[in-house]
């Protein structure tokens, strides 16, 4: 199948430079290859410095076009950047589970054809069975800026995640990191999500990519 391939080609981060998002991708990386995030999950994934697909990805979709579309779970899928990711694979016509605690969000992406699983990231067991049946991942630890410990917080969430991608049997994992998530400290919020990356990383059989984004526009609105 697709995602094999893909992850061997994608298997690497872009290098950084600029923001990741769901419409334009990352920036391009030293070599001007750049990842779509809506590409990597569906299996389109590395475009080339001109723009076109990495050559044997269209060949590859080809052969994958009579098969069954693959179930993508979307864990935070109310966020801002999870809400993203589900409208535009659902637009493009692809099966889509939509994880997250906001039953009112969650109506609206139903009412778009998504599954919608409301439930708490932290519940293991319900999280295991949301992911169930599932293919594909997009996993990302939502802030929580209120926890009184963040890093104890993070670590909850990325924990269950990780437990719930292993007992569900997915086989494809996006994890939503940051940049710097690569250094072990001095990193402040961030350093729970290079633990995050550690934590996954230890999975068994499991294709897994990491995005490292750095800035969002509406960071400013809080300065």
């Amino acid at each position: 199948r697709w995602l094999p391939e893909l992850f061997g080609k994608a298997g690497k981060a872009p290098k950084p430079g600029g923001m990741c998002t769901p419409e334009a991708g990352c920036p391009p990386a030293a070599d001007g290859t750049r990842t779509d995030i809506i590409g990597v999950l569906t299996g389109s994934g590395v475009a080339s410095p001109e723009g076109e697909p990495v050559a044997g990805e269209k060949e590859a979709r080809d052969k994958d076009s009579e098969k069954e579309i693959a179930m993508i779970a979307i864990a935070g899928a109310t966020g801002n950047i999870g809400s993203k990711i589900a409208a535009a694979l659902l637009s493009g016509g692809h099966p889509v589970r939509c994880i997250a605690r906001s039953t009112d969000k969650l109506d609206v992406l139903a009412a778009q054809g998504a599954e919608v699983e409301a439930i708490s990231l932290a519940d293991t067991p319900a999280l295991t069975k949301a992911f169930s049946g599932a293919e594909v991942v997009f996993a990302m630890i939502p802030p929580n800026y209120q926890a009184p410990d963040f890093l104890s917080y993070q670590e909850m969430i990325g924990t269950s995640l990780v437990r719930a991608i292993q007992a569900s049997g997915v086989k494809y994992v996006v994890n939503l990191s940051s940049l710097g998530a690569h250094l072990a400290d001095g990193t402040g919020p961030i350093k729970g999500l290079h633990a995050q990356e550690q934590r996954l990383n230890q999975l068994s059989g499991v294709h897994l990519l990491h995005l490292r984004p750095t800035y969002f526009m509406e960071n400013l609105l809080a300065n």
